[in-house]
């Protein structure tokens, strides 16, 4: 028995249900919202105030780190992702009512929670508007004012990004969807691996590397503070994201569902990609759909 007591306590942890149903929120008067540092930049932000005021309810920001998306009392399994027989509520869902950020609706994720506001985003390559060129001389003697050169990039296709340097978060769906392209075009274009979007973007503002490629969300928000960049086009097809919840809690899903219909419905999502992007809900949509016209090689 006393063999059996830790596996016993680990089950009922499992099984506990923690989220809280829609019902319980509003009498509450307050939704818990998880979201990640770098969440908290994104527009999701705006929706999460958005669907507080939806259930006439305050809004409590619960800052959550990535990995606390996964894992089970501090830790994620290591078969977490291909074991089936893994299923649990993840830390992060322990402590607030749903994780609000763009979490990618993938088979096995649905092992850990439902998904609901359900959203398109895709890897985007943002590139700079010129480049600098700079002699080995001018390097060393020149005063950097005096010393620059500009040579406008022009990067519409594939065969555009030949010869260029592409900054890049490692291990991610960016990385994946590169090496694709570079295969395409017979290689020639040198990725620079970084450890964060952040250290991708600074190294675009310091003209270390040509451009960098980032989740829609992030790229369209970076063009529009960020004069000297550019969109170039997509570099995968769109991908489903949405917000996560507690499995099987049905009311809370169907609610946030019910208001990302009304957001889309009543103008309310024009407003807010117009503000926050510098361009509506319906161009959102045909420039993360816009991947195909980027495959030609045609100038």
């Amino acid at each position: 028995m006393k063999k059996l007591l830790p596996l016993i306590l680990l089950l009922l942890s499992v099984m506990q249900s923690f989220s809280r149903s829609l019902d319980e929120i509003r009498r509450s008067g307050v939704v818990r919202v998880a979201f990640t540092k770098s969440g908290l930049k994104t527009i999701n932000y705006q929706f999460a105030k958005e669907f507080a005021n939806f259930l006439n309810c305050e809004l409590q920001i619960v800052q959550i780190s990535w990995n606390e998306i996964f894992s089970l009392n501090g830790v994620i399994p290591d078969d977490y992702m291909t074991n089936d027989s893994i299923a649990y509520t993840p830390d992060a869902l322990k402590k607030a009512d749903f994780i609000c950020g763009t979490t990618y609706i993938y088979p096995w994720r649905e092992k850990f929670f439902d998904f609901g506001g359900n959203m398109e985003v895709s890897d985007l390559l943002i590139v700079r508007d010129s480049r600098q060129q700079k002699s080995a001389i001018e390097h060393f003697f020149v005063p950097e004012t005096l010393k620059e050169k500009q040579q406008k990039l022009k990067v519409k296709n594939y065969g555009n990004l030949k010869g260029l340097r592409i900054a890049l978060l490692e291990n991610s769906s960016y990385e994946s969807n590169m090496q694709k392209i570079i295969e395409a075009v017979e290689g020639d274009i040198e990725i620079v691996k970084t450890k964060s979007e952040e250290e991708s973007q600074e190294l675009a503002r310091l003209g270390k590397v040509d451009g960098f490629v980032t989740v829609s969300y992030v790229g369209l928000q970076f063009v529009k503070e960020n004069p000297k960049f550019r969109l170039a086009f997509p570099i995968a097809h769109p991908d489903h994201v949405a917000w996560a919840i507690e499995k099987g809690n049905r009311t809370l899903r169907n609610e946030i569902d019910a208001f990302f219909d009304m957001m889309k419905g009543t103008g309310v999502m024009d407003k807010l990609f117009a503000e926050k992007f510098g361009v509506n809900y319906s161009s959102y949509n045909e420039i993360i759909n816009s991947y195909s016209n980027a495959n030609s090689n045609k100038t």
